[in-house]
């Protein structure tokens, strides 16, 4: 017999925390979460066996009696939820004969008695989690790295994608590293669907290496959106990761072999360097995408040299539009013409550059690569670049050089131009 209370609100944040890996059965045997009574705290235990995630979180307890460990079906969970956090609920699990039961009361008069099953048909993991606590750490910035994987999953392939590569379904934080091929990528964080891409270099992450595969990404968001504290702690082992947050909440996911060998940013030798606004961008762009058959992508983006502007437009048979011109501030420009510049952009790709950028102007460059016997036609890189300062909850400010709180980021957007 184990009896204990528990206040409902340090309960329902221990349950919203293990829940981030919902638990799921495993031959044919029930799902529930694993109750670990010790002294004066109770650990839950939860387990994905499909996709082999885990979590860990713990509560305090008071007026317990015996310890051990019992399962909680994943169907209770609701209706614990929705006693009031200011309730004390007073658990009882107990087993006789091989039957598991779990009863729990609260208030004058509220109570509940369910079935269980065997907890020791669930392994804790613990002995995986002390061993991976001995490994070197690596922390990051809770609400600095929720932004960064917030900005570049977008540039992972689609699910319904076919890719040969595993790896450019892995979101990538390069470290400090001998081999000169990834050397430079260091503090950057990566993404790309072989097509566009996007470098998202942040000073937390110097030094920092880190692969996060893409079927971890939900479960990696979801606990840094539940944990409290300014920080989270990454631990290795060959096989497994795991995450600890400033709470002692853990989770846990398998590591996989596929992985980026090189990195590679493209210098800043570009023939058009302009200042931007955003939106201005993203509004015409998005007419010209509007006014076009549903089926089609191909844009013509033309630079003046003279004025400075960028104008889109689009010819489908009977069908064409055009943009109002955006007027830019010239950065830079090594152009020996006064003629327009006319290239061809994929309209989703342009649009990708300029979405979700912070700062109300950023840096648009534009690589220009001359015919060569390959290529009969000048070919385009276009990128973005987009610099601003996070405070440790997360908000976004300017660059102040010498502000040690600061986390200084600088988001590179790359699409190429098409035929």
């Amino acid at each position: 017999m184990i009896k204990f209370n528990v206040e409902a609100q340090a309960l329902h944040r221990a349950l919203n925390l293990a829940g981030v890996v919902p638990p799921t059965s495993e031959d044919n045997k029930p799902a529930g979460y694993l109750f670990v009574v010790s002294g004066e705290t109770c650990s839950i235990f939860s387990r994905d066996s499909k996709a082999k995630h885990e979590a860990r979180t713990s509560f305090h307890i008071s007026e317990a009696e015996g310890e051990g460990r019992f399962m909680l079906p994943s169907e209770a969970v609701s209706a614990l939820k929705l006693i009031k956090e200011d309730q004390t609920i007073q658990f009882e699990a107990s087993s006789e004969d091989d039957v598991f039961r779990i009863r729990y009361s609260f208030g004058s008069s509220g109570s509940s008695e369910k079935v269980s099953f065997d907890p020791r048909a669930f392994g804790s993991f613990e002995k995986d989690i002390t061993k991976a606590l001995e490994e070197p750490e690596k922390e990051f910035p809770v609400k600095a790295l929720q932004i960064a994987l917030g900005t570049t999953k977008t540039w992972l392939p689609k699910p319904t994608d076919k890719i040969e590569q595993p790896h450019l379904r892995t979101i990538k934080i390069f470290g400090q590293s001998d081999d000169p091929a990834v050397a430079k990528g260091d503090g950057f964080m990566f993404a790309t669907n072989g097509q566009v891409a996007c470098f998202y270099r942040c000073t937390a992450f110097l030094g920092k290496e880190l692969l996060v595969p893409e079927q971890h990404l939900r479960l990696i968001e979801s606990f840094l959106s539940r944990s409290e504290g300014r920080a989270v702690k990454i631990y290795s082992l060959p096989n497994k990761s795991y995450m600890v947050n400033e709470s002692g909440d853990i989770v846990g996911w398998n590591t996989i072999s596929a992985d980026h060998k090189k990195f590679s940013y493209l210098s800043k030798n570009d023939e058009i360097v302009l200042m931007v606004t955003p939106k201005d961008i993203i509004d015409q762009l998005k007419f010209v995408k509007a006014d076009m058959a549903s089926d089609k992508f191909k844009v013509r983006m033309a630079y003046d040299p003279t004025k400075h502007s960028l104008q889109f437009s689009h010819v489908d048979g009977n069908l064409s539009g055009s943009s109002l011109p955006v007027s830019c501030e010239l950065i830079k420009q090594t152009l020996e013409t006064e003629e327009q510049i006319l290239m061809s952009i994929h309209v989703d790709f342009m649009l990708k550059l300029f979405e979700g950028l912070k700062g109300n102007s950023v840096e648009f460059r534009v690589k220009i690569i001359p015919a060569s016997s390959g290529y009969p036609r000048p070919r385009y890189l276009f990128r973005t670049i987009d610099q601003y300062s996070l405070t440790t909850e997360g908000q976004v400010v300017a660059t102040i050089e010498g502000e040690e709180t600061l986390t200084e980021c600088q988001v590179t957007r790359l699409a190429p131009g098409i035929d």
